[in-house]
């Protein structure tokens, strides 16, 4: 049997195990799919399974064993995994008096501008679902593994741009145009690699660019990142009940919650009114309230009188805009807590707009991420390019403000990421990151 940590060689395994990988059918899942990518990334166990299965064929028991928990505890994430159509069965295998289920992470081909046109609204649905969750899972693994806390070049940039026509075709380009030169980057360093005999760090990087589900801009002011990590409404630090990784997870886990954030992000607003936007129930709509704001996920703005009944009003938080020099003044725990914001921002509304069919029906959406060997060159490199991005998307916001304010057009909102950093694992995912991924 393999050590715990190691895979066991695809030669060393028995015969029967299968080759090629089934994934449950649409039509007998037990979710849609953006609840299945909530499912995916809701509970740590699932990001943990989800990191392993990244990296090609395992049987329930290997995944239990690196994890570090019992194969009963384990095996009811999988049969959810597999039921949601989070991942492909492998077949099974006999291991002494016993049969083994073996699964991978679903492995998706590479997509060009000109094969996404091509594809059916449920193909291109069922692709864009599969990397929104990929991208999901390895980036609240990697929090939780500390490996942003204090990696002074890992990127984790999310940007709202009010735009017009012209300029969201800049801005979808101009991802486009950065995810070409991060592949230069990848090939220069398998050269180097390969000359130094060196494993390199495997980095993941994702570039997105694409319309933003509701039409209003998200609220913004000018404050540090100090100011945001510290405080203002939020619950302390020291009095919340999750970890910044989970309280992500918990934020983007449910569809109320993601809309619902999607309209406190715009500003200011009680809880009545969200729920009646929602047309939720109140009652029901406060818990998920309540605990986001025990989390650390939104603001409370305080209450005020409304005829006989006290109405209370909450905001997502406020992003800054981080310079290199604010960020590395910040302790790894406000660190954590600020890029913690950022990823949960970017992962709710790229689920918001992937619920309401706008990365879909968009020919033009970029979605692209892809998985990179570096060395600590690369690193930087890496880095350089992502923040030198972020300052052309700065430019780009400028020219579109200067020509909306002449056309006197309302714009269209616009959601951007740009992130690169270490994976929670060091091995090299094969199952789904083999090879760049455009959708």
């Amino acid at each position: 049997m393999p050590r715990p940590g190691t895979r066991q060689p695809a030669a060393e395994r028995k015969k029967g195990a299968a080759d090629e990988g089934t994934r449950k059918p649409a039509s007998e899942r037990k979710k849609g799919d953006a609840d299945a990518i909530v499912y995916a990334f809701g509970h740590w166990i699932r990001l943990e399974a989800l990191a392993i299965l990244a990296e090609g064929k395992f049987s329930v028991a290997e995944v239990a064993r690196m994890i570090g928990i019992s194969v009963p505890r384990l095996s009811g994430h999988i049969n959810g995994l597999y039921d949601h159509g989070c991942i492909e069965s492998m077949g099974e295998d006999t291991s002494g008096n016993a049969n083994e289920h073996f699964y991978r992470a679903v492995v998706l081909p590479r997509i060009d501008d000109e094969k996404f046109r091509e594809m059916s609204p449920v193909e291109r649905r069922e692709s864009l679902g599969i990397v929104t969750q990929a991208v999901s899972a390895e980036t609240l693994a990697s929090i939780r593994a500390g490996k942003l806390d204090d990696d002074e070049n890992a990127r984790v940039i999310g940007r709202y741009l009010c735009v017009d026509a012209q300029g969201k075709d800049e801005v979808q380009e101009h991802v486009l145009d950065v995810y070409g030169q991060l592949i230069d980057i990848k090939v220069k360093n398998a050269h180097r690699l390969s000359k130094s005999k060196k494993a390199g760090t495997t980095t993941i990087i994702s570039v997105t660019g694409f319309e933003r589900s509701r039409s209003r801009m998200p609220h913004t002011e000018k404050a540090t990142a100090r100011r945001i990590a510290t405080g203002r409404g939020r619950k302390p630090v020291a009095k919340r009940e999750k970890d910044i990784a989970d309280a992500v997870a918990y934020a983007a886990g449910n569809r109320i919650r993601v809309d619902a954030l999607g309209i406190l992000a715009e500003g200011k607003i009680s809880v009545a009114e969200v729920a009646n936007l929602l047309g939720v129930d109140l009652k029901r709509f406060s818990d998920h309230v309540r605990h986001l704001y025990d989390y650390g996920c939104i603001e409370d703005v305080g209450t005020e009188k409304a005829r006989n009944t006290n109405k209370h009003f909450y905001r997502a938080v406020t992003l800054p805009r981080i310079s290199i020099e604010e960020y590395r003044s910040l302790s790894f725990e406000e660190r954590r807590d600020v890029i913690g914001l950022i990823v949960q921002r970017v992962i709710v509304e790229t689920l918001a707009s992937f619920r309401s069919r706008k990365l879909e029906n968009d020919e033009r959406v970029q979605l692209i991420w892809d998985c990179l060997n570096l060395d600590g060159r690369g690193k930087q490199e890496v880095a350089t390019c992502l923040t030198r991005a972020d300052e052309r998307l700065l430019a780009i916001e400028a020219l579109n403000e200067k020509r909306l304010a002449k056309s006197g057009e309302s714009g269209i909102a616009m959601v951007a990421s740009l992130i690169g950093f270490e994976r929670s694992r060091p091995g090299r995912p094969d199952a789904g990151y083999d090879s760049p991924r455009k959708i």
